[in-house]
């Protein structure tokens, strides 16, 4: 397993550069085979997030949680 630490900064400027992250963004990840932690937001379009979490981490391909 490889894992990835980044700096505040760097991930300050990966948020900026992914305010849209989201499927294509896992879908990045499994493709390069990198480790992913998702935490869904539940705001969004009928918590369309949160399923898409459970069933990718259903498959074991990713982790997720939620803030609260």
């Amino acid at each position: 397993m490889r894992v990835i630490f980044l700096s505040p900064m760097a991930w300050h400027a990966f948020l900026q550069a992914n305010e849209a992250t989201g499927t294509g963004t896992i879908l990045d990840a499994m493709r390069i085979d990198c480790p992913l932690i998702v935490v869904p937001n539940p705001e969004l379009m009928d918590n369309h997030q949160e399923e898409l979490a459970e069933t990718m981490a259903g498959f074991e391909y990713l982790v997720h949680g939620s803030i609260e």
